[in-house]
């Protein structure tokens, strides 16, 4: 697979730390089982007339994700890096369910996974997972 673009994290006041690391991405499913994995299901979708097709983009658009102090994790804005003059969506979706944050050193390197369980963090670090890439 294609090194894949960064979301950018921003941490709000108040908000809970998390790893010093890149944010790859939000997955669905049971962390230990690979194969239940799916991406999360965003309600706010890019707009297909925005969209320049990249390989360094899966979703097709990059996003900017806000850690607030309630724990909660919002899908703040939608860009389109490859795509000229396209202009960014402010879209404000708070991400629902269950799911986890993909952290990273690199695209190819070691990891932590941190959950959400209800839309809220689990801020005892002790309950994420640690990824080791062989």
């Amino acid at each position: 697979m294609t090194q894949q673009l960064l979301e950018k994290l921003e941490i709000g006041s108040g908000a809970p730390m998390v790893p010093d690391m890149h944010l790859f991405g939000i997955i669905a499913g049971e962390v230990d089982n690979p194969k239940t994995w799916l991406r999360y299901s965003y309600k706010s979708q890019g707009d297909p007339s925005k969209i320049t097709p990249c390989t360094a983009l899966r979703r097709r658009w990059a996003s900017t994700f806000q850690l607030r102090a309630d724990r909660q994790l919002v899908l703040k804005q939608l860009h389109y890096p490859f795509s000229q003059n396209a202009l960014t969506d402010f879209v404000n979706e708070i991400l629902e369910g269950d799911f986890w944050l993909d952290f990273r050193e690199s695209f190819f390197g070691d990891g932590v996974r941190v959950f959400f369980i209800q839309r809220r963090m689990i801020v005892d670090s002790a309950s994420w997972r640690s990824k080791i890439r062989v």
